[in-house]
């Protein structure tokens, strides 16, 4: 009898030390779900705070549609990480266009040029907001918070 509590014993601690067990692996599969994408998020900030990039210069002509040209410059000294593109809300004095996106980086210290880009307004753009994006680690469009304006 004695050895069947004994045993009986050595049965309950092991079946206790395998909850743990598997707890902890169910604690360590959350957590470290969360930490990664908390640290993507984190890493991802960081480049959109050093992407310092802005319109220069907005050129629109023609009729309703309007067309314009925008240059951009990158601030250097400023993170190198190239970015996915950017987003182009061009303004008027009452209005606002839909969101342009062009892809593509935009280098430190060649800027880039962009022509003939649709506003979709029916008046010619005076300003243009710009909107930094990068991709994230599943392919998705990361929109950085900080949008920088020019006004022409």
């Amino acid at each position: 009898m004695e050895n069947k509590k004994a045993l009986s014993t050595v049965v309950t601690t092991l079946i206790i030390l395998l909850l743990v067990l598997v707890s902890v692996g169910i604690f360590w599969g959350v957590s470290g779900g969360i930490i990664n994408k908390t640290a993507s998020q984190a890493d991802l900030n960081n480049k959109c705070i050093s992407a310092n990039i802005q319109a220069t210069k907005l050129t629109c002509a023609g009729v309703a549609p309007f067309t314009c040209d925008v240059t951009f410059a990158r601030a250097t000294g400023q993170g190198s990480d190239p970015v996915e593109g950017v987003k182009l809300i061009f303004t008027t004095a009452t209005t606002r266009s839909n969101i342009v996106p062009v892809s593509g980086d935009v280098p430190q210290l060649t800027g880039k040029v962009i022509t003939g880009q649709t506003t979709g307004l029916t008046a010619q753009a005076t300003g243009v907001e710009v909107t930094v994006y990068f991709k994230d680690s599943t392919g998705k469009d990361f929109i950085c918070p900080q949008t920088r304006t020019f006004s022409a």
